[in-house]
Order: C-alpha cells, then structure tokens, then sequence
C-alpha cells in the first residue's frame, strides 16, 4: 500500500506528559511506549518522502476544563510537559488543539483537511481505545477513508489494545501493517 497523494497521517497526542510524565500522568508502559515511538518516527518519515502533510491532534486543557471530571487533569496549558514529544519535534507540519477525546470535536481539524484535499487518514496515537477511537469515529462520519497504523497505536494494557484493534478494523478503517506503507 501506498500512501496516495490525498492523504494525512494523524498523529494523536503524542505529549511528553503521556509518555514521560510522572506516575500519575504516564498513559502506557516504557517497554510499549519506545515501540510506539520508534514505530511512528518511521511512519512520520515514510510520509514525509511521500510530502504527505503530518497533522498532531495535541490534547490541550485550561485549568477548568469539564472532561476533568471524568479525566482528572492531564495536557494543561502552559505546563512545561503539555508538548510534543522530542522524537516529533520538526516533523510536524500542522498542530490542532482539542479539548475532549475526539480531534474533530470543536476543533480546526476537517476544514484543514479538506482545504488540504485530504481523503485517507493514517491515524496514530495515544490511547488506541479513547482519542484515537473518538476521532476515528468521527473521521468515518465525515466522509474520511481510514488507516490504523497497527504498530503506531497504543493504550494501557495489552488486553485493552486487543479489543481496540479488533473495534477499530470493525468500526472505524482497515487496520494495517507500517510495513504495508511504502
């Protein structure tokens, strides 16, 4: 598979916080999270030769946010961690901000699609079963052809990724290999 000129890879909360925060902050084991991170580089490169546009959806929160409720608080602005993980740094080529689980909630994300062509998405992130869910459904809704990277989503424990990878290729896109990407 090739990615086709009308495509985006979605990067989805690739934050220093969820990777290297403290306990409390920290979404997914070590061993895990440096795969996902090595995996995505790799996609982010791929795509980049491709001049494929990559777009992080990046979790950002003001201090009173209502998902905080449900949540705790997590991605609050102006927090020294609350940015993208060094890995990414320079790869990015746009940034849109969310305040709820789904990147196309209230956000700038399909009008920067389609004022970029965008058709087929190639989503990647952090929590394969909550945010990159949320914004696949949406993308679905909207008329968007998807691709989940399989090696470039991840969650909590591996019992949670098997049930996520299986919803995802049932309900949100084919689940596909970073292999398969030329």
């Amino acid at each position: 598979m090739s990615f086709k000129k009308n495509s985006a890879v979605i990067l989805i909360d690739f934050l220093d916080e969820f990777i290297n925060g403290n306990t409390k902050e920290v979404l997914l084991p070590e061993s895990r999270s440096r795969k996902l991170i090595k995996n995505t580089v790799k996609l982010v490169e791929k795509a980049r030769k491709k001049k494929i546009p990559v777009i992080h959806v990046h979790c950002f929160h003001g201090e009173t946010d209502s998902i905080f409720r449900i949540t705790g608080k997590h991605a609050i602005k102006g927090k020294k961690k609350t940015k993208v993980i060094n890995e990414l740094k320079g790869k990015i080529d746009f940034t849109v901000y969310k305040k709820t689980y789904d990147g196309f909630y209230k956000t700038g994300l399909e009008k920067l699609l389609k004022k970029l062509k965008v058709k087929n998405l190639f989503l990647a992130g952090i929590q394969s079963d909550c945010c990159v869910m949320a914004t696949g459904f949406s993308a679905v809704f909207l008329g968007f052809n998807n691709f989940i990277v399989k090696e470039c989503v991840e969650t909590r424990t591996k019992k949670r990724q098997e049930i996520a990878i299986e919803r995802l290729n049932k309900l949100v896109g084919e689940v596909i290999s970073i292999k398969r990407i030329k």
